[in-house]
């Protein structure tokens, strides 16, 4: 079975939410692992998402507004900025997509802290 995320009908999306891993074909069952890894929170009129598993060198994504777990996984929106790894020769850093040639971080919560009190500050 081939699922297209954005044009899941109710019942697809409710198989891949709950239906038992035993039950799930490979293509189903690689989508719910992201899908059991995203976590979403809510901050200064922000929507950060945390990608675990999808993308290695992506820890957060930065959402505007406040987005629900479904319409991040599902729909899928434009973040307006992420939190990568990169290698250095000092070891990894952290950084924003934002200005990937500005500041960096040994810890993406920090990266994060920052990306999100300059979007906040953009938005006055």
């Amino acid at each position: 079975m081939t699922i297209s995320l954005r044009n899941a009908t109710a019942r697809e999306r409710r198989r891949l939410e709950n239906a038992d891993p035993s039950e799930l074909d490979p293509c189903e069952l690689g989508l719910r692992r992201q899908w059991d890894a995203l976590s979403v929170k809510h901050t200064r009129g922000l929507t950060v998402a945390r990608h675990a598993g999808a993308d290695a060198r992506t820890r957060y994504r930065v959402y505007d507004g406040t987005l629900t777990r479904r319409e991040v996984f599902y729909d899928q929106p434009s973040p307006l900025a992420s939190v990568t790894v990169v290698s250095t020769p000092y070891g990894p850093r952290w950084v924003s997509d934002r200005d990937p040639y500005g500041p960096s971080w040994t810890d993406a919560d920090e990266a994060l802290a920052h990306v999100v009190e300059r979007l906040a500050w953009d938005a006055c």
